[in-house]
């Protein structure tokens, strides 16, 4: 092995070494924000039901759980009819909230008469269904995006590092790599960009969300067709080894790897809410 050889080979070493480091952090921050309590016992739709950690809103700065996903878009639709049912439920006890037997029936009126709920929406709603569930295909299919939108993020921030590895140690094969990993982003990303467009012919959102929707839609396109692009001058980048195709290439990268960052932000608005970001 020549002293070239050996360097890439420590450099290779060391990223494996971040990853691995990054992957831990990653995992520790993650289980610590999983295990956050549920500050709403009882879901504010559904007031008989109660709420899920896997299943909540942050609305004006308060963090709102739900029993199911069908609860939470009810309250999206009208936050102000189930607001005052999220404010009864905080800082009581399971027996404050919901009573059994005669208890619940005396406590019963005092939750109806606040004017607050929708008794229609607590009729219609079956808890068995909207958890389980039937769906058209398009619909079932669409759930799928969220899961798959990791592989292109991943992939595309992988091979803006080993492209900015490869510049900083001058070393070609590791924007090779960076190329192939980018083939990879680019069918992910197709595949990404047709299950999101099922998912959102079917979503309806409030009209507080409908211009964050729309925004991450066309941002969501736009990244594909910057993955597609950018993947061009990759395989072009790899048959002539030109200079001006590299810095063509970097560039298109790195732009594609802003444009993942803002469109999965306007992605997390529309699950958590504007105010996601507020502590």
């Amino acid at each position: 092995m020549n002293m070239k050889q050996r360097r890439i080979h420590t450099v290779i070493s060391k990223t494996q070494m971040l990853f691995i480091i990054m992957s831990v952090v990653f995992s520790l921050s993650s289980t610590g924000m999983a295990t956050g309590n549920v500050m709403n016992k009882y879901c504010p739709v559904t007031t008989t039901e109660l709420a899920e950690e896997q299943f909540f809103v942050d609305y004006n700065g308060q963090r709102i759980y739900f029993c199911c996903n069908k609860c939470k878009k009810d309250f999206l639709a009208d936050p102000d009819a189930y607001l005052a049912n999220v404010s009864y439920t905080e800082g009581a006890t399971g027996e404050q909230k919901h009573n059994t037997g005669s208890e619940h029936q005396a406590t019963q009126p005092t939750t109806v008469s606040s004017g607050n709920e929708s008794p229609a929406a607590e009729a219609d709603h079956d808890h068995a269904v909207d958890h389980e569930g039937t769906s058209s295909l398009v619909t079932f299919l669409g759930k799928f995006h969220p899961m798959m939108t990791h592989f292109p993020i991943a992939l595309i921030l992988t091979s803006l590092l080993f492209s900015g590895i490869g510049l900083w140690q001058r070393t070609s094969s590791f924007d090779t790599i960076s190329v192939y990993l980018m083939y990879v982003a680019s069918l992910s990303g197709i595949v990404t960009v047709v299950l999101g467009l099922l998912a959102g012919s079917g979503a309806s959102y409030p009209s507080f969300l409908a211009d964050y929707f729309t925004t991450h839609r066309f941002l969501g396109i736009t990244t594909g067709v910057f993955t597609l692009v950018t993947t061009y001058f990759g395989f072009r980048l790899l048959r002539d080894r030109k200079t001006n195709t590299l810095l063509i290439y970097r560039l298109l990268l790195l732009l594609t790897a802003i444009l993942v960052g803002v469109t999965g932000h306007f992605g997390a608005t529309l699950v958590f809410g504007p105010d996601y970001f507020n502590i």
